[in-house]
């Protein structure tokens, strides 16, 4: 877990969003306990505020990806989503020396790895 500073600092850096959110934006990010609905124009990051406060969610508050959903309109959108969340978990995994795992059935026989 981190405090919720150094959270904004990292996605910040080059190696993950490359720059800060603005004070709205981070206001629907730091929202407290309970749904969010974000309603907004295009182009206005609602994208972006979507999956930073779902990382929030995960490495500051510590919930459970479990009980974390996020929904948009498209397939595409959806798509971009998952690629965002991917990129910048693995900015925060550097920044958290959050140790990889994976979980797998082999010769049925649970085994559990680390990468």
């Amino acid at each position: 877990m981190m405090n919720l500073s150094d959270f904004h600092a990292c996605l910040a850096q080059p190696s993950a969003r490359g720059y800060d959110l603005n004070q709205k934006q981070k206001d629907a990010v730091d929202h407290g306990a309970g749904p969010l609905w974000l309603l907004a124009g295009p182009g206005s990051g609602k994208s972006e505020v979507l999956v930073t406060r779902a990382l929030k969610l995960l490495c500051v508050d510590g919930v459970a990806p479990r009980s974390i959903f996020l929904t948009t309109f498209t397939t595409k959108a959806a798509r971009n989503l998952e690629d965002r969340l991917a990129s910048y978990l693995a900015a925060l995994q550097e920044t958290l020396r959050l140790p990889v795992r994976i979980y797998r059935g082999l010769s049925g026989d649970s085994i559990l790895d680390t990468l």
